[in-house]
């Protein structure tokens, strides 16, 4: 039994309308407390549904009825749900005031279930098994029955049973019940049968639709107390429909495109359709029958058999196109057509055929044409000809020369096998070789290369000559622009299945067709947007005046383009680039709309992370060069207009390399996060933190005092905060590592200083922090930069030296005990046009750091060798050895080897004239590198000494493994041989091991009799100092000899 539920609530209907009073009741009828109605929170004639507005209408006019009636209508409860509500209502003047008195009852209150056990046994067995939705239901909407496959796609019931009682809003979405509820008011008004076919959610959750029908009850006085309904799902048979819908559209719009004719068959009943040119094609009407029957009778009766068999054969491989030639009949004068057939095949869910849908092209007049043609195939210049044997080239016409590019009776004797692009192509044409054989005739098409390299297509029908010699004669017709024209087709209806959202309207914008991408994008099926117009997808972003523009746009050029914010079905916006052109007839009037569109979220997305990135360094999150300077430029201004100072620090973390070397340049990432973490911590708010890139990083501090030594003070504590900072340990691969930096500082005032000048003096300090010391901050000073311009101009004056060949080779003699000259060691100098003689201590670091020293180098190797060879001839100087200093980066260089036997086999000078020195700690920085070719230069005579021997750390522990001929002692040690006892000790133990490994030992930097004397007694047979020459070019070199 259901407890009452009503409640009693009384209206002024004089303006404003106000509720006098209402029962607390209320509460359980439609959620809301009794005040809220009082004091006008909540307004009853609201909440009336707004399909009962003509309910409404009766309950809030200025008639009186003082008698009562009764109404059913619809409330919204405070839960945003409907309830269905049966109101007995009177209105009555009171004091001149039309007073509207309303009794309110929950319609589902009302219902009671029958008692009788027999009839509902029998209801319930029904309900039960039937595959129907079947229900009944009182006067006032309510279910008094159900059948079990409706209760099936409710929501929120599980047998019909529990569907007593309730309502539709109870058990369906709201915009179903709506349907429903209106359907049922016509049955409730008199009409006999109300019926419509609805769209409903099904209980796989897909929409679907059911063909609902409702009849009146009637009680034994002929009034309606209340309905029965019946419902069938129609979902597959409406799909249908709108698929032929779809299929009709799509026809149409080929049809328009290609100038085709085209049909629609249905293979499961054996009808069919036709586009209005396939009955011109065919010379029938609208009175034609069209069967299956009817079809076969089109062919012609030769065609028909092979006709049939070719589709059966398309039904069993499923495939799902198909192109054949074959002849009709046409019925009203039965004249004899050639068409060709493109179509597909429909399947239906389980593989089955279910349609074929496709073109019809009458190509009678190419086939008269080629008759024609072979009818005068001999004169006729048009339609090449061969005569074959064995695909040999027996004969040919000049027609078929002139096809292929090829001069008269230059093919005789040639194998076609020269026309295909491939082997297989060859071979495929074989298959018409065969039905020449069986048949006598045969016809194909294929690819044919001419001699220019171009390919064509031809049509090639042979006829068999002689069987046993292999004999045919073959005609060949050029159909390069028809295939043209064909692949054009097919590109057409591929591009319309294309990545791209595609959409065809008529000319009053009603959406005729869209292919799969619109329906990916959007949302919306092929079925749900047909029929629809494009405002469906309008997102509201843009006002009246875009479209008018857009409108006008297409009127006055037959196009649009351009960017638009569209609305997906599920809500969601989404911009895309749209392109709309109008299709005209060939009156010039628009017969339809075309849009093409590309959903442009992703590309919108990545021009946002593409703008981000333009202003940020991805890895830290900091401004980057871009911003910085941005930033900068504004600093520079508000400086001027504002007479504050500002600065600059440049920052270069020290031996970052070293960590990104052996850690890792992940590790390496990690460390430059956490620097950039610490120095935005270390600055104020307002300032910025910069990383231009590496291990660069710049702050730039705006606000400072005016004063700028208070300005400078200001900095400097900021600077050193930095450094402090950056001085505590990383973490970084589980340990903890240590690391400093080197800031230069530009100051900044009301000057204004180019941006590119301002970081340059700060990186101009900057290097000045590392050279002298690291860890460390300097200010700029001019004097760094008068000393960067000199450096720069040093550097111009060396490479124009290279160019200028300034460079020139001096000579210092190495001398035998006896005093006689075995060699010399080659020493560069720089005959500066403007300065002078230059020495290597001014420009040899410089070119080192710059790179120079290889060419250089090279230059050093090459004059040499060429003026050992210039000594070859002279017996003063064959026997003369020269040694060449060789710097670290030209040794390791990959190619130094092949550099250095280049130099000797030019100059074709015998190897072992030429000692290469190397300095100990250039030997040691990479050991089996060095050795190596260290061996395969030795191989071939060169010699080598180690320059500067006992200067390194390490150099006893490898000294035996390296192939050195030489030992040199550093004149460090010379110079003090007689007064300090160490260096006499450390020379005498250099002589010994050096002789003990059978190496020869030479000592540099002899200057005076007792320090050769010495050298000379503990066994070092070679000097080289200015005891005995200072270096000196090669004209005085040759007069010492002498």
């Amino acid at each position: 039994m259901h407890k009452l539920i009503e409640a009693n609530i009384r209206i002024s209907l004089s303006t404003p309308i106000t509720t006098l009073s209402v029962d607390e009741s209320i509460h359980a009828l439609l959620g809301f407390n009794a005040k809220d109605f009082l004091t006008g929170a909540v307004s009853f004639q609201a909440r009336i549904h707004h399909d009962d507005q003509d309910i409404a209408e009766t309950l809030f006019s200025n008639e009186i009825s003082t008698d009562t009636r009764s109404l059913n209508f619809r409330l919204r409860h405070a839960d945003g749900r409907i309830r269905c509500i049966k109101a007995d209502y009177k209105k009555i003047l009171l004091d001149n005031v039309l007073i509207l008195e309303l009794l309110l009852q929950d319609a589902k209150s009302l219902w009671q279930p029958q008692n009788n056990q027999s009839m509902m046994a029998n209801f319930k067995a029904m309900m039960d098994n039937t595959d129907d939705y079947i229900y009944f239901k009182d006067r006032n909407h309510v279910f008094t029955g159900a059948s079990q496959a409706l209760v099936d796609i409710t929501e929120s019931t599980q047998h019909w049973t529990e569907l007593l009682g309730l309502t539709d809003y109870d058990v369906f979405l709201e915009q179903y019940a709506d349907i429903y509820y209106s359907l049922e008011k016509k049955v409730f008004s008199g009409v006999n049968v109300a019926h419509d076919i609805q769209k409903t959610l099904l209980k796989d959750g897909s929409h679907g639709w059911v063909n609902n029908r409702k009849y009146p009850i009637n009680n034994e006085n002929g009034e309606i107390v209340g309905l029965f309904g019946i419902a069938r799902d129609v979902t597959e048979s409406k799909q249908a429909e709108l698929a032929l819908q779809e299929s009709e559209a799509y026809l149409k719009e080929l049809q328009r495109i290609a100038g085709l004719g085209s049909y629609v068959f249905n293979i499961q009943d054996g009808t069919w359709q036709s586009s209005e040119i396939l009955d011109q094609i065919l010379g029938i009407d609208d009175s034609y029958e069209r069967t299956e029957q009817s079809w076969d009778a089109l062919i012609h009766p030769n065609d028909l058999v092979k006709a049939k068999h070719y589709l059966r054969r398309r039904f069993a491989a499923k495939s799902p196109t198909f192109d054949r030639e074959y002849r009709f009949i046409r019925p009203n004068d039965h004249a004899e057509l050639y068409i060709r057939g493109i179509g597909r095949l429909v399947l239906d869910k389980q593989g089955r055929p279910l349609q074929m849908h496709g073109t019809i092209q009458d190509i009678t007049s190419v086939r008269h044409q080629i008759l024609n043609e072979k009818r005068a195939i001999l004169g006729n210049q048009l339609v090449g000809a061969l005569a074959l044997k064995q695909r040999k080239i027996i004969w040919a016409n000049a027609a078929f020369e002139n096809m292929l590019g090829y001069e008269p009776g230059e093919l005789v004797g040639v194998s076609t096998r020269q026309f295909y692009i491939s082997e297989e192509a060859f071979l495929s044409v074989a298959e018409t070789y065969a039905e020449i054989k069986k048949n006598g005739i045969g016809q194909t098409q294929c690819e044919y290369l001419r001699k220019d390299g171009r390919l064509i297509w031809l049509a090639m029908s042979g006829a068999q000559l002689n069987q046993e010699s292999g004999e045919s004669l073959w005609t060949f017709v050029d159909i390069t622009q028809q295939k043209l024209a064909e692949n054009e087709l097919r590109i057409a209806a591929v591009a319309f299945e294309s990545q791209e959202s595609m959409i065809i309207t008529d000319a009053n914008n009603v959406i005729l067709r869209v292919n799969r991408a619109f329906t990916d994008t959007t949302g919306y099926t092929a079925a749900e947007a047909i029929g629809n117009s494009p405002r469906m997808l309008n997102s509201g972003r843009h006002d009246k005046s875009f479209f008018t523009n857009m409108w006008n746009t297409i009127q006055a050029t037959g196009t649009w383009n351009g960017e638009v914010w569209n609305r997906r079905k599920t809500g969601e916006f989404y911009p895309e680039h749209l392109t709309i052109t109008a299709v005209k007839n060939t009156v010039g009037d628009i017969t339809n709309y075309v849009g093409t569109a590309s959903d442009i979220t992703t590309s919108k997305a990545a021009a946002a992370e593409i703008e981000n990135l333009a202003f940020y360094d991805h890895l830290t999150g900091l401004p980057n060069r871009r911003l910085l300077l941005d930033r900068l430029n504004q600093a520079l201004l508000y400086s001027a207009r504002h007479d504050k100072d500002g600065a600059v620090l440049f920052l270069d973390l020290d031996h970052f390399k070293t960590i990104n070397d052996t850690l890792g340049h992940d590790v390496g990432d990690v460390l430059l996060q956490q620097v950039a973490a610490r120095l935005t911590d270390c600055v104020r708010e307002g300032d910025t933190v910069a990383r231009l890139g590496g291990d660069e990083f710049v702050v730039m501090i705006e606000g400072l005092n005016e004063q700028g030594a208070e300005a400078a003070k200001q900095t400097e504590d900021i600077g050193e905060k930095i450094l402090t900072a950056l001085n505590i340990p990383y973490q970084l691969a589980g340990k903890m590592h240590q690391i400093g930096c080197s800031i230069g500082v530009a100051l900044f005032s009301d000057h204004i200083q180019s941006l590119e000048d301002l970081l340059k003096h700060a990186d101009i300090a900057m290097y000045q922090a590392k050279k002298h010391g690291r860890n460390a901050l300097r200010f700029f000073d001019p004097k760094m930069q008068a000393s960067i311009n000199a450096r720069v101009a040093l550097e111009a004056d060396l490479r124009l030296a290279l160019k200028e060949k300034q460079f020139k080779l001096y000579f210092q003699p190495q001398v035998y005990h006896n005093r006689q000259i075995t060699g010399a060691e080659v020493l560069i100098r720089w005959q500066h046009p403007s300065l002078g003689l230059v020495s290597p201590y001014d420009f040899i670091p410089l070119a080192e750091e710059t790179g120079l020293i290889l060419p250089i180098g090279q230059w050093v190797l090459e004059t040499a060798c060429r003026q050992i060879k210039a000594w070859e001839d002279n017996l003063l100087t064959k026997h003369l050895q020269l040694a060449v200093n060789v710097s670290a980066r030209q040794f390791f260089q990959p190619d130094f080897v092949e550099q250095v036997l280049q130099a000797i086999h030019q100059t074709k000078i015998n190897p072992d004239k030429l000692k290469l020195e190397l300095t100990e700690s250039l030997v040691l920085d990479d050991i089996s590198d060095t050795i190596d070719k260290m061996h395969q230069l030795q191989k071939v005579g060169v010699r080598f000494s180690m320059d500067d021997f006992g200067t390194g750390q390490s150099s006893l522990a490898y000294l035996t493994q390296l192939p050195l001929d030489q030992l040199k002692i550093d004149q460090s040690f010379t110079r003090n041989i007689g007064i300090k006892h160490s260096d006499g000790v450390i020379v005498q133990t250099i002589i010994g091991m050096g002789n003990n490994l059978g190496m020869e030992i030479i000592a540099e930097g002899v200057e005076t009799e007792a320090q050769r004397a010495f050298l000379q007694a503990h066994g070092c047979p070679v000097f080289q100092g200015y005891l005995f020459s200072k270096p000196i070019p090669v004209a005085e070199f040759e007069v010492l000899l002498k």
